[in-house]
């Protein structure tokens, strides 16, 4: 039997020569030995992996999948991944919210042409309202008239049937209004 070093150089030479066969559009690196590859396997076969930065074994669910990674895992852990992310974030903010700014600029005005039915409101993509919001709320007289005369017997179906309003609007208007059902 050969040494457990030359054992361990060699398993080496031969996952890299694998990583040279299946490596996806040069974006992988070549395999690095953090911790030993038989332990490495065994860990993989119970669901578990070490974590190259807080060194720890932890779950599979615990870390982000990776096309270029041989078992097919990140070899950093979700949260260890993010704190790394926020830190890049803090580090690069100025030149991230130019990016964004520039890209903004860029695109904004063609996605607007695109799309005239949706707005941005925040980072949500909404659907412009087809009538002003005035029109769409309010209550005439006899609406509420109507309302305060069904509700209690019909409900939401019967008011709806006599009223060109949302489930939602009626059940709302009916509880401002401190109408119940009647059973």
């Amino acid at each position: 039997m050969t040494n457990s070093k030359e054992y361990q150089r060699e398993h080496l030479r031969e996952l890299n020569r694998n990583y040279r066969e299946t490596r996806r559009n040069g974006k992988c690196k070549p395999y690095k030995r953090h911790f030993s590859p038989i332990t490495q396997h065994e860990l993989f076969l119970k669901g578990l992996k070490h974590c190259r930065i807080c060194r720890e074994i932890k779950s599979l669910f615990e870390f982000y999948k990776s096309s270029c990674a041989k078992d097919g895992y990140r070899s950093e852990c979700i949260s260890c991944k993010n704190k790394e992310h926020g830190k890049y974030q803090k580090r690069n903010i100025k030149r991230l919210s130019n990016y964004m700014r520039e890209y903004m600029r860029k695109y904004a005005k063609r996605k607007r042409q695109e799309n005239p039915e949706f707005i941005m409101i925040g980072n949500k993509k909404v659907k412009k309202r087809t009538r002003p919001y005035a029109e769409q709320v309010r209550w005439t007289e006899d609406e509420i008239k109507l309302l305060k005369l069904l509700y209690p017997k019909n409900g939401i179906t019967g008011v709806r049937e006599h009223l060109n309003k949302t489930d939602k609007a009626i059940y709302r208007k009916a509880n401002r209004l401190g109408l119940r059902r009647v059973r």
